[in-house]
């Protein structure tokens, strides 16, 4: 049977893509100036969404078994990468969308980790895609961004 969260959350969740893919198409098709812009775009969503996914790792990790709710794993669970999020809205592009990317994979890892056997499969399988959806936007912008 079919969890009757799953079409909203997946429909949310596959919405949620559109920031991150239009721009990476659009740096690829616009002239150049309007191409920045839409890298700029896609780096401040970045920022955002690296930084609600870190929350949220927060969370779980601070509702989680006793032991595994130290003050470290804190820091590290969640606010390690809102602060690298953060940190790259300072950076050059050029650093910034490799910090990202990095980032979001180590996110996805973290999640693995700490929350994997907690979720249902449909959950699994969509962060999944959704983490390498966006990590390929991310190489797409990067590789505009270095050529530019």
């Amino acid at each position: 049977m079919q969890h009757p969260a799953l079409p909203r959350a997946q429909n949310l969740a596959y919405a949620g893509l559109i920031p991150f893919v239009v721009p990476a198409f659009l740096v690829w098709v616009l002239p150049e100036h309007l191409a920045w812009q839409a890298s700029e775009i896609f780096h401040s969503y970045a920022v955002v969404i690296l930084a609600f996914m870190a929350g949220l790792l927060w969370y779980g990790t601070l509702f989680s078994d006793q032991e595994s709710a130290t003050a470290q794993a804190l820091a590290w669970q969640g606010i390690s990468f809102a602060l690298v999020a953060w940190a790259s809205h300072w950076a050059p592009l050029a650093y910034a969308l490799p910090l990202l990317l990095v980032a979001f994979w180590l996110l996805r890892h973290a999640e693995m980790r700490q929350s994997d056997a907690r979720y249902p499969m449909w959950f699994i399988e969509t962060r999944d895609w959704l983490t390498r959806i966006v990590i390929a936007c991310h190489v797409s912008v990067w590789v505009f961004v270095l050529q530019a």
